[in-house]
């Protein structure tokens, strides 16, 4: 199996198949490919007609093979009035039995005629029908595979619009953020007027782009329809064949031998050459036994009857036939016509096997870039908003980038939709359409659009500087809230600034917790503003196959390390914890040792179990989900711990905890569970297992964060238990979406 990067292409199918316009996410299964095919199988006119075709080509076969029996006819000739008369009269003898026959006797014979030699013409016509018929079933099977090829593209066609309504949807959802944002900011001159016309012209042409993928959207649906007479509903990313040959040489070597139209037009040559063989025998000796058994009734009056068996040996030799010789010349003409034809056929088949070929791997190399592209670009907006709020960037700034995004999206739609349309094409070549096996597979495809707006940042304490208090996100609550405390209307640090005017782009990080401008800590919470330096570090880290976990896991880090300067700043001031319980001397409370307590128990059963896969998983999606789950939960780990244990120095290393501290965290029907895992035997079962076991330990752990999340007070732990929570979420619909593909 090869290897598929896990976190974002695994669940486009998932929030994609939701996405289709029009249709309806009932609770049955999911439509498949294969389903779509066999239903465009069952109703294609196309085949119906060319079923009919067959049947009379196999009819014809089997009347070429019946010439060599015998025919077999009875007569019989009974008149109804007859005399004879004679000259001169022959009167009737008047002693005796008169012999003469006065009438038409009755007659009643048996023929039997059986063709010895025909010049070969019965042999020769048997061959051509033959052939006829075995070109005409690699006839059908070529229409069949061209009605599975129209399906499939049809089915692509429908998932690539649904993905571009998707993201256009996504898009005109973000420039109606930044729309009303502009507003916001205009109405307290953060923004000038300009701004806000930009957003709103860039608005409208989102929605007209949306307008035009809903057409697309539509007019591929109907097209579906047509083919399959089904309404797509709930579809699911397609498995492709992925066992083609490497290279174009290769590939068109098994076009030569598998493509059936090539076969159905080698046959037809050589039907039309025996059919040419057969014209030629017209001109030769025939030679025919005949066997005939007759009998006249009533005769004459002195003769009742007379019986005739015959058996004879009947010989013809044509000496002229009229038409003879053009029929022949007729018929090799279109054997040669055949034959040129064939060889015609098979040359541009097999340069378009490889220009295909190319085309396909250009085509996946293209797809792969844009996607990776699509990848840096949901980077650049997950951190973008930092920079926006910042000062750095510009509404023109961010309306450029979503701009971007979404024709990056839809570029990379297109071109992941004609990458698996060209694979159905060479798959559709080889005659390999319509094949269940192990070459089938799921090739990367996009992920499902961002949210329209980034993750909103606490707004600033009430003292904080009015520069701060505009890089929040919430604005309309910031103003409601400032003016409130009449914050929004305390005179700026540094000369006034007209109505209009752009904001300066001073090098200020976004104020987490404390001032802004002074890089102060806040007091009330004991923690330091993050530089940024800090947040830069934090993307890079973020990047990779795992990107968002990553990234989450530095969050956690992120929200862990301030308490732990803020802590040093402030000479151990008392936690959130201990000021409401009133012991100063506590560093976390009861409610937050036992989270972390069952946190730390839960996560090292996952640690465990995912160390073992490491070594005895077999499929690439688990051994890599394995491998960062082991990082992620020896990182979660030392972030508890040093929460817990304050005391402890802090340390931009993550500190992976031994094997015998993380089997001591584990209770005992952990343990169990473990044991058996570790009895699995190394495959499929393994797998399925570990997967399985994921599943229930994530479960857990969800479980934990959210009975914390119901009645924990402390603010550090509720943060790390959020980040969690989304974390396990995320991690529940992947493990779901590997424990499928491994039962398929």
């Amino acid at each position: 199996m090869s290897r598929r990067p896990i976190p974002f292409e695994r669940c486009a199918v998932l929030a994609l198949a939701a996405a289709l316009a029009g249709g309806s996410a009932g609770p049955g299964a999911a439509q498949s490919l294969d389903a779509a095919g066999a239903a465009a199988l069952d109703q294609s006119p196309a085949l119906k007609a060319d079923r009919a075709r067959q049947e009379g080509a196999e009819a014809r076969r089997r009347g070429a093979l019946d010439a060599f029996m015998p025919s077999i006819s009875f007569s019989a000739d009974r008149p109804l009035d007859s005399k004879y008369s004679y000259s001169p009269n022959a009167a009737p003898t008047q002693i005796g039995i008169d012999s003469t026959p006065r009438s038409a006797p009755t007659q009643l014979g048996l023929k039997l005629d059986l063709p010895l030699f025909d010049g070969f013409k019965r042999w020769h016509t048997l061959e051509s029908t033959t052939g006829l018929a075995e070109a005409g079933r690699f006839v059908s099977q070529g229409k069949r595979q061209q009605v599975l090829l129209d399906t499939g593209v049809a089915y692509l066609a429908v998932l690539r619009d649904a993905r571009s309504l998707a993201y256009r949807d996504a898009q005109v959802a973000a420039v109606a953020r930044i729309r009303q944002q502009a507003e916001r900011q205009f109405e307290v001159r953060d923004a000038t007027q300009t701004d806000v016309a930009l957003a709103r012209s860039r608005e409208d042409a989102a929605q007209a782009q949306r307008d035009r993928a809903r057409a697309d959207l539509a007019a591929s649906r109907l097209e579906f329809r047509r083919l399959t007479g089904m309404e797509p509903e709930r579809m699911a990313q397609p498995r492709l064949p992925a066992n083609l040959p490497a290279s174009a040489d290769a590939y068109a070597a098994l076009v030569q031998r598998a493509n059936p139209n090539l076969a159905a037009s080698r046959l037809d040559a050589g039907a039309a050459r025996a059919q040419a063989r057969a014209a030629r025998a017209e001109l030769l000796p025939q030679v025919n036994l005949q066997f005939s058994r007759s009998a006249v009734l009533n005769y004459s009056q002195a003769l009742d009857q007379i019986n005739d068996t015959t058996t004879r040996l009947v010989a013809k030799l044509p000496l002229y036939e009229p038409g003879a010789y053009p029929r022949i010349e007729e018929a090799s003409a279109l054997a040669l016509q055949r034959a040129y034809e064939s060889q015609d056929l098979e040359l541009t088949t097999l340069t378009a096997a490889r220009t295909l070929h190319a085309r396909r791997r250009a085509i996946g190399e293209q797809a792969e870039r844009l996607l990776e592209r699509v990848r840096r670009l949901r980077e650049t907006v997950r951190s973008f908003s930092v920079e926006r709020r910042a000062g750095f960037r510009t509404v023109l700034d961010e309306l450029n980038l979503r701009a971007e995004l979404a024709d990056a999206e839809v570029a990379a739609a297109a071109v992941v939709t004609e990458r698996d349309a060209l694979t159905l094409q060479l798959a559709a070549a080889a005659g390999l359409l319509g094949l269940n096996g192990p070459g089938l597979r799921r090739l990367d495809t996009l992920p499902p659009p961002l949210p329209p707006g980034p993750v909103a940042l606490p707004p600033p304490s009430p003292g904080a500087s009015p520069r701060a208090r505009l890089s929040c996100a919430a604005a309309s609550t910031r103003r409601a809230s400032g003016r409130g405390r009449g914050a929004s209307r305390s005179p700026p640090r540094g000369p006034a600034r007209a109505r209009g005017e752009r904001p300066s782009r001073a090098p200020v990080a976004p104020d987490l917790d404390g001032d802004a401008e002074t890089g102060a800590p806040d007091a009330r919470l004991g923690r330091a503003r993050v530089p940024v330096p800090a947040l830069r570090r934090a993307r890079n880290r973020s990047r990779g196959p795992m990107d968002r976990r990553l990234a989450l896991t530095t969050l956690a880090t992120l929200v862990a390390v301030p308490s732990l300067i803020g802590t040093a700043l402030a000479q151990n001031a008392p936690s959130s914890a201990s000021q409401a319980t009133g012991n100063a001397g506590a560093r976390i409370g009861e409610a937050e040792a036992k989270h972390i307590a069952d946190t730390l128990a839960a996560g090292s059963l996952a640690l465990a179990a995912s160390r073992l896969a490491l070594t005895k998983a077999k499929d690439d999606d688990v051994k890599e989900f394995a491998r960062f789950e082991v990082a992620e939960q020896e990182t979660i780990a030392d972030v508890l711990k040093a929460m817990r244990d304050q005391g402890t120095p802090a340390s931009g290393q993550v500190k992976a905890p031994a094997e015998p501290e993380v089997t001591g965290q584990i209770d005992a029907g952990g343990k169990a569970k473990l044991e058996k895992l570790e009895q699995a035997k190394a495959g499929e079962a393994f797998d399925l297992e570990y997967i399985r076991g994921q599943i229930e330990g994530h479960q857990a752990l969800l479980r934990i964060q959210e009975a914390y999340l119901a009645g924990g007070k402390d603010r550090e732990n509720l943060a790390v238990a959020k980040l969690a929570r989304t974390q396990i979420r995320e991690h529940l619909t992947l493990l779901a979406d590997i424990e499928k593909d491994l039962k398929d």
